[in-house]
């Protein structure tokens, strides 16, 4: 699904600030991000469950994906999910489950930014598979 001029207008204004600063961690890596001191709560990149799926995350969150259910994240999981809100200084603060496929769901979940207690909510498409461990 393309985003489109009318879709991005509606977009949150908190959500332009969180696609900022993935595209800053795209532009200069995981490594360098967390060096320029831009992350609080992680401190070295051994602490991310998958580095990979957080990229893949952040690249979507760039493209502007993620702050509608009509185009949630996608393949990231449910771990690489909540090392991306680190990331992005958001906690999660609720969250509900909407069954999409049959091996899969919508998850709806509610941050809020832990410096400015700002809320955003993103929405990350779930393989069931990839919360069973």
């Amino acid at each position: 699904m393309s985003v489109t001029a009318e879709s991005v207008s509606r977009m949150p204004s908190t959500f332009v600030y969180v696609r900022t600063k993935a595209q800053l961690y795209c532009k200069i890596g995981l490594n360098k991000y967390l060096k320029a001191g831009r992350v609080i709560q992680m401190k070295s990149a051994d602490e991310i469950s998958d580095v990979n799926a957080v990229g893949r995350g952040m690249q979507q969150i760039a493209a502007e994906r993620g702050w509608s259910m009509n185009l949630p994240l996608e393949n990231i999981g449910a771990s690489a999910f909540y090392d991306l809100c680190n990331l992005l200084h958001f906690k999660v603060i609720g969250n509900a489950a909407v069954p999409s496929a049959s091996n899969e769901f919508l998850d709806e979940m509610c941050l809020e930014h832990i410096m400015t207690g700002d809320k955003l909510t993103l929405y990350n498409k779930v393989r069931i598979a990839d919360t069973e461990s």
